[in-house]
């Protein structure tokens, strides 16, 4: 094995190891987040019954070539974060005859937690107004 090889090898496996340490962090700030914002909606709304919290991290390369010689390698990620907030009942609430259930914004791909909590909260409180403004049109609606 030739030293490049080696060299790549251990950074994919370094790189490998961080990600998934970045991944875990996000997920349990995740979780803490999605405890405690549902326990304060649900206080402030007793028609909140169901909340999620989905994350898609992205992480995209580009390779150009001319004439078989590498020009360029660039790669970018973005975390596409999608809050669902659901007021009413299983049996009619907000995503009554709609396909989705929230609407999806971009997480910073930074680790410090408190911007990490600062855009989640946006996010949810966004979803939150969304789902209690949607329950009410259909409310008026049925009647």
């Amino acid at each position: 094995m030739t030293t490049a090889t080696r060299a790549s090898l251990l950074i994919g496996m370094v790189l490998s190891f961080v990600n998934t340490y970045s991944q875990d962090r996000l997920s349990q700030i995740l979780k803490n987040e999605l405890q405690r914002e549902f326990v304060q909606l649900k206080a402030a709304d007793k028609n909140v019954y169901y909340m999620s919290y989905r994350v898609d991290d992205i992480t995209s390369y580009r390779v150009t070539a001319n004439f078989g010689v590498i020009s360029s390698i660039d790669s970018s990620r973005v975390r596409v974060f999608t809050p669902t907030v659901r007021v009413g009942s299983y049996q009619f609430d907000n995503t009554h005859n709609v396909q989705f259930g929230g609407a999806a914004g971009n997480l910073p791909v930074v680790e410090n937690e408190d911007i990490l909590k600062l855009s989640i909260w946006k996010s949810t409180d966004v979803a939150y107004k969304n789902a209690a403004q949607m329950y009410e049109q259909l409310l008026t609606n049925k009647k």
